[in-house]
């Protein structure tokens, strides 16, 4: 396995990614969707007070997250989930942080799907992508290219993308949910309108797209 030019550091700030092993669908069903982000906001915490079989049982008796007081491992200010592969743009916050968090996210997940459709062996390709968020706007212009994957992949029209649930765009065009995953203050700097014009401007994405290459491609 090869060394990593940039181990994740406290107080870092990272681009991280990784998708199936042979285009493997990661979520067939809109409820693997669901269990895939309840895993981000339990393992996203460490030293949990309840057990995640406990946490998910909550969840889906009372229909929303539980209040959990864990040690924060990383705080997420992006994500997007798609078909194949998924996104994140976040801070560790803790010594080995990320490590935990990602271990734990997909060895939980690889778990759940194989046993709900009866498959065994990896499901991820190895080891997740990681690039260095070095710069502001290097964080603004990445959490843009996370928003846009849907549409990017043409799973929906741009113009719908505040229709698509599981990402954090969805988290800032809909204010009222309850439970966040994302913390997109930094990336929002409370102008929620023009952080939506700036995501829906293609023409200028494209343009931006050269600058941004070496922070979302390991």
């Amino acid at each position: 396995m090869p060394i990593r030019k940039i181990k994740p550091y406290t107080n870092g700030i990272f681009h991280i990614f990784n998708k199936s092993i042979n285009h493997e669908l990661l979520f067939p069903q809109s409820k693997d969707y669901q269990r895939f982000l309840n895993g981000v906001r339990y393992y996203q915490q460490t030293n949990q007070p309840v057990k995640l079989s406990r946490y998910l049982y909550f969840c889906k008796k009372n229909r929303q997250p539980m209040k959990l007081d864990g040690e924060l491992l990383v705080t997420i200010y992006a994500y997007c989930l798609m078909p194949t592969h998924f996104h994140f743009l976040l801070k560790q916050e803790k010594l080995g942080g990320i490590n935990e968090f990602m271990h734990k996210l997909q060895s939980s997940y690889t778990q759940y799907l194989n046993s709900v459709y009866n498959r065994s062996g990896h499901l991820f390709q190895g080891r997740y992508g990681l690039v260095e968020i070095n710069s502001d706007e290097a964080l603004i212009h990445v959490s843009r290219y996370i928003h846009l994957n849907p549409s990017t992949a043409g799973i929906i029209e741009p113009n719908h993308l505040k229709e698509y649930r599981y990402s954090s765009y969805y988290e800032i065009v809909h204010p009222h949910i309850r439970s966040k995953i994302a913390d997109t203050t930094i990336i929002i700097k409370n102008d929620v309108e023009s952080y939506k014009q700036f995501v829906l401007d293609n023409a200028d994405y494209q343009r931006q797209l050269a600058k941004i290459k070496k922070y979302v491609l390991e």
